[in-house]
């Protein structure tokens, strides 16, 4: 006979993430605590719409800090996708040990990289520039606001995977 469902889904239950932080502190002490559960822990930072709240300088020391903290991985989420390779080559650069990625926003809309509609040309711009992010060391490669299926389709697509 099968076990239950629900004590297999809670036995993978996370503790309730501390979401994208443009705060390299609050992040830092998000980690501490989410590492006291025992269960892997990433961090993940934002520059903010205009990818100037902390620099990538800053990001990848809250980064170091968060990975001496315990952190099993480090992103940067939710900044422009035209200004995401610096901090994706700066955390390369610092040679953290543990996976780096990013889920990149669409900038703005007459950048036009998202969005649209299902059919977003930006897509392919996207995909392009996610293929940067990885030559660069990304390891975890998504998409946040403004980008849509199309865009998650185009790096498939562009890695090889359908």
């Amino acid at each position: 006979p099968r076990a239950p469902a629900a004590p297999r889904a809670a036995a993978r239950r996370h503790p309730p993430p501390s979401d994208t932080s443009p705060h390299v502190g609050e992040a830092v002490v998000a980690v501490e605590d989410a590492v006291r559960t025992a269960v892997e822990t990433w961090v993940a930072f934002t520059a903010g719409p205009n990818a100037n709240l902390p620099t990538p300088a800053e990001i990848v020391e809250g980064a170091i800090q968060a990975v001496n903290a315990g952190a099993a991985g480090v992103l940067v989420n939710c900044t422009p996708a035209s200004q995401k390779l610096r901090f994706i080559e700066t955390h390369g650069r610092a040679k953290l040990d543990v996976p780096i990625g990013t889920y990149a926003n669409a900038g703005r809309p007459d950048e036009r990289i998202g969005w649209q509609s299902a059919a977003d040309p930006g897509a392919e711009a996207y995909a392009g520039m996610a293929r940067q992010w990885i030559d660069a060391g990304a390891t975890l490669v998504g998409g946040c606001c403004g980008t849509g299926p199309a865009h998650i389709s185009a790096i498939a697509a562009m890695r090889g995977h359908r």
